[in-house]
Order: C-alpha cells, then sequence, then structure tokens
C-alpha cells in the first residue's frame, strides 16, 4: 500500500506479508535480492512489526530533469526513463520483489 507523495523525493510503503518479523530483516531481504536500499520504518520509530521502509528519489540530476519539461510541465513515462532511470530500475526490482510476497 502506498499513499500518492505529494511532494519529496521520498515514500514510506508498508508491504503486507507474513514472510518477516521486523521491517528490518524485511529490508535486508530486498537488499540482498534486488540491490534496492531501503530504511526500516523502525528506523523512524515505527513498531518494527510494521513493515514499513523509505524509499529516496534521489538518483538522478534534479535539475537537468527541471530543465527538460517542456513547457506544458507534463512529466510523462518516456522523460521520467530518459533522465532517472536507475530509479525506474530499482521501482521495477522492488515491484517485482513485493509479487513474491
Amino acid at each position: 500500500m502506498i499513499n500518492e507523495p505529494h511532494g519529496g523525493f521520498y515514500l514510506m510503503p508498508e508491504f503486507l506479508n507474513n514472510k518477516f518479523k521486523t521491517s528490518s530483516d524485511m529490508c535486508s531481504d530486498i537488499l540482498n535480492n534486488t540491490g534496492v536500499a531501503l530504511l526500516p520504518g523502525s528506523d523512524f520509530g515505527f513498531n518494527p512489526d510494521k513493515m514499513l521502509a523509505r524509499l529516496s528519489f534521489t538518483d538522478f540530476d534534479g535539475q537537468e530533469f527541471m530543465n527538460n519539461i517542456d513547457e506544458t510541465k507534463k512529466i510523462d513515462e518516456n522523460l521520467i526513463n530518459k533522465f532517472a532511470p536507475k530509479v525506474v530500475e530499482g521501482v521495477n526490482k522492488l515491484k517485482n520483489w513485493s509479487e513474491t510476497l
């Protein structure tokens, strides 16, 4: 479950599963199986058994990205793929991992 962000570069997705006992265990599994690093929700004061993690979307040049938005200020999938390919790759890996729960 992910609430739509309204700004910033962070999301705190909650994973619904019975596989992990702590969010730290879950984040370790994500890192080991996908190479995607997330911080467990317990690092932010949430109960360790709540499967929350903080995900940062900061592995791209934001200024270059903003300079390449056309006059309509429309951000589409092609623009994201072109200027933030590592973010797209990480999100796809995380999505694939979550589908195994």
